[in-house]
Parts: structure tokens; sequence; C-alpha cells
């Protein structure tokens, strides 16, 4: 604020300002990049982050707050102009076919299926009796040239015809080994008489996001007492209402402000270098300037002035770029509101960053008298000894000196850098010491190379009633269980099988607290298995004869998972009711039980809920036996898989899965994160990288009179190249001491976290990531001396020697 009986010198400072950046094009090629990888940084993390949040969102709306099975038409017409129902989606389920190879084909009418499944269409919707639509997996099962528009030749169940794909789908999940196939409600009508179709009833309720899961409930259950709908036929959505309430976690948000505090901490050293070594350069200038009546305000005025004017443009270039790369790495999420919130948050980082790092070096100038700024040198002596030296004068000497005229650029500049090597150092070594085999050995194939899950027949489970078909893969399980002692034998024949590994599983509905929370998978466990879970136990006992007498259940919370996706935290005492469907009832079962152990990690299971095996027995009355890994000898492993491939081409309620495919998979999630971590690592590499480039050419600009005074009294070309080798080689040794004494046992302490989920056995030292960093480092260093070298040629001693500091 200028008073009125104040002079106005705002236009002054910004014409200094402005004719200062364009004098010193080193500065601002060096901080504008500087601010602008930061900026682009945090921009394409606030982007990724947001769209993350609102892809959550995405996925809510398209999910119903509720599900009506078998559901007549006449009683859809009349839920469908219900006031209490904003939309409503229904899908009919044909039995699956066989095609070939294990594949079957499975035909579905849903008359909005990009809303339900959230899905993209390409084409249209087919209308016509020999129309029909495809999910794009499914063209990987279909002859080579079929896409959208040509004729296919399937049986969707009234044998072979032809039909033309009039769009294609894409999900965000599909089924393997499955053609999924989207008929017209032509073809429906034709192929089941009108009063026999049930259909499924997707429920959208009016204002969903203003009312609670319980509200919900109340609103379907008030629903299915006017239209005389079975309760054991409705179902609440919960992820709907889970994913709907999601926010951002406490975790979440502190690991992505502590890489926005990293990433403002070093660009902040950065930029603090540059404007210290421009300001220690120009200091006589301020003086003079001083000199002439310019106040130490205007003096502060006219640095902040510099440092936004080279921010604006380049925090600008920064949004763009990392607006591009977070549409790129999540274009799903991407939105106008995420993108203006995503800016704001870069621009308020961008002049923080700036504000900070030049506060220091602008009120150093500011306060600097003009007969101090004459006499000021841009190197800190240490004077603390009085005593008189002589000391022979040799490059390594001169080196030392001049590394201690400027120790606070110089340690700046070795802590960039080893701050880099210690994050690279740590990510490489997490890269190293993870396993994807021993992770699905600790998981998914503790004993065996190959798996078969027991999914059952899908016409079957057509034909079941309502109250069986509530409880999945359990009532395929009650009716016929495929793993008998005879399978067992004929696997057990194969050569090259050692053994199975049988685990055994079922599905029930449970509640807590009175909600519903759908259907969930119960292991059983027994006394020979306890070693493992209690390898992992929290808190509570795991003995299988205590819970059975007392009615006492496992809980594991491995990931946060009841939290993340019913929004509960177990506790020890919390009552859990499970029900189940049972062979001696032929209905459920329900029992209450109490949380009696908390598990946390890989404690042998999969999913939340363990009970001791034959407590389940018990209730159920059937096989509950749900996977057999095979135990192999590796060197057979692609006989071996021929063979169980021709004993299930006759058993298709067995599906079978392999220990290389989900080492393949873990592959690729756990490359995606490294990689992201990597992508920090290069742009702090790149902040660090601008510290030395710039530390290094100014000191010699500095020096360069200096320098050729030396070379005057006789100092050679060779042993000043030595001095500057020397300085560059302890910069380079600096950050390769901080890197490996900081990062080593860092990076040790990260692999060692991935233990509990088994991904890592032992630590492996990154060899080739340490000496790739050192290997960049040296190459740097001589690329430095060699340009320099080449400019001090070009200039002749008396030339050197008028160039003024």
């Amino acid at each position: 604020m200028t008073w009125p009986f104040e002079n106005d010198t705002s236009a002054i400072t910004k014409k200094l300002a402005l004719k200062s950046i364009k004098a010193d094009r080193q500065k601002l090629l060096y901080t504008s990049l500087t601010i602008a990888i930061a900026v682009t940084l945090i921009m394409t993390l606030s982007m990724t982050l947001l769209s993350i949040q609102k892809k959550i969102q995405l996925q809510a709306d398209s999910l119903p707050q509720a599900v009506m099975y078998h559901v007549l038409p006449d009683t859809y017409e009349q839920i469908q102009n219900d006031p209490a129902i904003e939309s409503t989606i229904i899908q009919y389920s044909f039995p699956e076919i066989d095609y070939k190879n294990r594949i079957s084909i499975h035909t579905i009418y849903c008359d909005n299926p990009v809303v339900l499944s959230n899905a993209s269409l390409q084409g249209e919707l087919p209308q016509e009796l020999d129309e029909i639509a495809l999910s794009s997996e499914s063209l990987s099962y279909l002859p080579e040239d079929t896409g959208l528009g040509s004729v296919v030749l399937l049986d969707l169940g009234n044998g072979e015809q032809e039909y033309k794909i009039t769009g294609i789908i894409t999900l965000n999940a599909e089924f393997p080994n499955e053609i999924s196939v989207y008929c017209s409600q032509k073809y429906l009508f034709q192929a089941v008489k009108e009063n026999s179709i049930e259909y499924t009833l997707f429920l959208f309720l009016n204002q969903a996001k203003t009312i609670s899961q319980n509200d919900a409930q109340t609103i379907v259950n008030a629903l299915t007492e006017k239209y005389s709908v079975d309760h054991n036929d409705v179902i609440v959505n919960s992820r709907y209402f889970t994913l709907s309430e999601r926010n951002i976690t406490i975790n979440e948000l502190l690991d992505y402000l502590l890489i926005a505090l990293v990433v403002l901490v070093a660009a902040a050293v950065v930029i603090y270098n540059i404007f210290h070594i421009s300001i220690t350069r120009k200091i006589q200038e301020y003086g003079q300037l001083r000199t002439i009546g310019m106040t130490s305000k205007q003096m502060k005025q006219l640095i902040m002035r510099e440092g936004r004017r080279i921010a604006l443009p380049s925090i600008v270039v920064g949004i763009i770029v990392g607006a591009v790369l977070g549409y790129i790495i999540l274009p799903e999420g991407w939105n106008t509101l995420n993108f203006v919130e995503a800016a704001l948050f870069s621009f308020v980082f961008g002049i923080l960053t700036v504000s900070l790092s030049i506060h220091s070096p602008a009120k150093m100038a500011s306060k600097t008298s003009p007969m101090e700024a004459l006499r000021f040198s841009s190197y800190s002596i240490d004077k603390s000894n009085k005593r008189n030296r002589r000391y022979r004068i040799t490059p390594l000497r001169l080196a030392i000196l001049n590394l201690g005229r400027s120790k606070k650029r110089s340690f700046l500049t070795v802590l960039s850098l080893g701050l880099c090597g210690v994050m690279l150092i740590a990510c490489a070594s997490v890269q190293n010491s993870l396993s994807e085999i021993h992770m699905a050995r600790a998981n998914e194939f503790q004993y065996g190379d190959f798996k078969l899950e027991f999914e059952g027949n899908d016409s079957l489970f057509e034909q079941m009633s309502n109250d069986a078909q509530m409880y999945g893969n359990g009532a395929l399980q009650a009716h016929s269980n495929v793993f008998s002692s005879e399978l067992e034998q004929e696997i057990l024949s194969i050569d090259g099988v050692n053994g199975i590994k049988k685990w055994y599983a079922t599905t029930a509905l449970f509640e807590v607290d009175g909600n519903e929370n759908g259907q969930t998978t119960v292991y059983g466990y027994t006394a020979d298995e306890l070693e493992k879970m209690n390898r992992t136990l929290v808190s509570g006992v795991t003995d299988p004869a205590i819970l059975e007498q007392e009615n006492g259940i496992v809980v594991n919370v491995a990931e946060n998972v009841p939290q993340e996706v019913y929004g509960w935290t177990p506790k020890l005492g919390d009552q859990i009711t499970l029900s189940f469907w049972s062979n001696l009832h032929k209905n459920p079962v329900q029992k209450t039980y109490t949380i009696m152990a908390i598990t946390d990690g890989l404690d042998g299971y999969q999913q939340i809920f363990r009970l001791p095996l034959a407590e389940i027995r018990r209730l159920t009355g059937y096989d509950i036996t749900s996977d057999w890994e095979i135990v192999i000898d590796e060197k057979q492993t692609e006989m071996i898989e021929a063979q169980l491939e021709n004993i299930l081409a006759e058993t298709p309620e067995l599906s079978l899965s392999t220990l290389h495919e989900y080492v393949d998979a873990l592959s690729g999630q756990y490359k995606s994160g490294i990689f992201m971590v990597y992508i920090l690592v290069l742009f702090l590499a790149c902040f660090g990288i601008i510290n030395l480039v710039n530390l290094t050419v100014t000191n010699q600009l500095i020096r360069r009179k200096e320098n050729s005074i030396l070379l005057a009294v006789g100092l050679t070309r060779r042993q000043l190249c030595k001095t500057r080798i020397f300085e560059g080689e302890a910069l380079v040794i600096g950050s390769i001491l901080i890197a490996s004494l900081i990062g080593i046992p860092v990076g040790y302490l990260a692999a060692n976290t991935f233990r509990i989920t088994g991904a890592v056995e032992q630590y492996i030292f990154p060899f080739k990531e340490y000496s790739i960093f050192l290997v960049v480092l040296i190459v740097i260093d001589i690329l430095l001396e060699f340009i320099l070298n080449r400019s001090m040629k070009k200039q002749s001693l008396i030339e050197q020697m008028r160039t003024m500091e």
C-alpha cells in the first residue's frame, strides 16, 4: 500500500526487475525449469488424486441402491412408476451355452447395460431379432475379422443362427472364457414366454445421494409390502453407500501431503541457491542502488518482483503439462472441475515455493548497507583460527579452500543430490527384493502350481429356489460338490502330480449391528493350520475347540477391508450374524457369533471370516470343499496343465487357474506402483542436477578474474583443471555418501515392510541401480569440467582479468 504522501515507485522496481531478468539468462533458465518441474509434478499428483475420487463417484453413480430378483413384467411396470423410484434397469439372463474349448456363451437382455456396468458403447444396442451386442473381451474368442457390423454364427440356446453385431460394449470387468452377448427385447419375448419372464430389477431411488443405507432399507421394505415382493428377493446395495460416502482417508491425504512437502523443499532449495548466488554476484549493484536512494523495502520488492515475474509463466507451463499427464494416467476421472481445483492448488503451491525460496536472499540484499555492499565478498571465510599458517598451494588445497568459501551452497547441492539417491536406492531395494512368486506362494498358491476352483453350474443355479440363489456357490455346493474321491484319484494318477491340498469355504449372508451386508465367503480351518494364523494374530484366541464351545469367530482386517468395503471396524466382542444354506433343513440356517480373534495379514486364508471347519460342516450338512491346489513336479508343468484341461472339459463346474498367470497379474500391479515412484525420483534428480550445474558454472564465472591472476603468477592450466575436478569430485562423493549412509538402511527397512504381504523373502541390494546413480553423477561432473575448460581456453588471461565479479 502507498500512502498519499508517498511516491509510488512500483513502476521503477518493475522496470528494474525486468532488466535484471533479461541480464541474467542463467538465473531465468534454471529458475523457470525448476518451478515448471515442481508444478508439473504437483499438478499431476493433484489431478490423479481428484480423478481417483471422481472415478469412485462415477462407479457409485452407476450402482443401483437396491436389487429385486424374480420380478414379473406386470410388477415391473408398477414399480418403475412409483414416486420413490427415480429410474430402473431390467436384466434377464439366459442359461449359459457351451461354445468350444471350455468357453461358454452367456446371453443377457438389459435395457441399459452402459449405465449398469459403467461401460462404454461403440455402435448401438440391438433392436431386432437377429441383432446382438458383444463385450469387447468376447471378440478375442471369435474369428479374427469379427467386429462392429460383422455377422457371426452363434448358438444362443435355439440352435446356430446368424446374428449381426450392432454394438461393442467395453466393460470395466470381464469374465474370462465367456462370450457375453446382449440380445434385443424382441429376441427375449420370442425366446421366453412373457408370463415366464422373471427380471432382475435394479432400483435407483429418488434423492439417493441424500439418504443413508438405513433410509434405503426402509424405502425398499415399503416397496416389497406395497407390490407383494418376497422380502428375500430384495437386497440393499451396501457397496453403493460405501463408495458414495467414501472420502480421501487420512493416510492417503498424509501420503500426498508428504510428497508435496518433499517436492516443495527440493524445489525451494534449488530456487534459494539460484537467487542466493545471483544476489551475491550483484550485491555491489544493489549497494549502488541504495546509494542513490533505494530503500530496504524497495530492494526487497525488486527481488520479490523478479521471483514472481519468472514464476508466473513457469507455473502456467507446469499446470498445462501436469494436466496432460494427469489425463494420460487416469482419463476416466478427468473433468473441468477437477482441473480447476488442481490448477488452483498447483498455482498456490508454485507461488508459495518461490516466495519461501527467495525470502531469505531478498532479506539479505535489503539489509545490506551501501558501504557493506562495496566491501562484500561472495565467499564466507573461516576466521576462527587467528594464527598465521603457511600452506603449500596444490590443486587439492585450492579445491578445499574454494568449497569452504561457499559452504551453504555446497551443502545444499550435496543434500539435494544425496536425497535423490536415497529415494532411488530405497525404491530399487523394494523392486529388487519384491518377488511375485513369493507373494503368490503366500496367498493364492501356497502349496501348488495349479488350483481347481468350484464355480458350480449356472443352468442348475437358475432352476433353484429364490432362497437358495441368495447363497450363490453355497447352494450349488449343497446340491452337488464335484470334488469327489474319483476325481481326486484321477488327478493324483497324472505323472508329476505329487499331492492335493484341499481348501474349505462356503458362502454366507452376514449382518453386523442389524445391517445386512450381503454375501461373503467363510473359510473353515482346523487345529493343524493354527501356526500360520497365530503369526498374524493381533488379539484374541484362535483355538478351534474354544471357538466351537463359545460360538466364536476369527476376523481378518488385512488392508482395512472391513472398513473400506463395509464401513465397519471389527472389535473383540462384536456380534456377527451369519446365515448359511443348510442341506439338513433345505433352508437357510442362522447363527450369531462373537469375534474372539482378530488377525491382520497373511493368516493362510482369503476374505474376512474364519470358523472352525467342524462348526461349518455341522451347520450346513454338505461338503464345503472350495479349492484344490495341485502340488506338482515343476519340470512337467506344461504336460500336467494339458491333462488337467482334458479332465476339466468333462467337469464344467470347476475352473483352472495357474501360478504363472497369477504371478503375471501381480507383476503388472507392482510395476505400475514402482514406476510412479521412479517418476518422482526422476523429478527430484532434475532438481539436484540443476543445483549442481548452477553451483559449478556460477562458481567458475565468479572466479574468472581470480583464476586468471593465479595463472599469471605461475599456476598451470592443468593444475587449475585438477582443482575444478577435485571440487566436483567432492560434491559427487558427498552426495554418494549421503545416498549410501541413509539410502541403504531406508531401502532395507522399506523392503522389510513388504514381508507381511509375503512379497519379500530376503533383502536384495540394488547393485545395478546404485551403479547407475554413481555413473550418472560422475558423467555429469566430467561433462561440466569439459565444457568449462573449453570455455576458458576461448579467453586470454588479459580478458579474464578484466572480468569483474
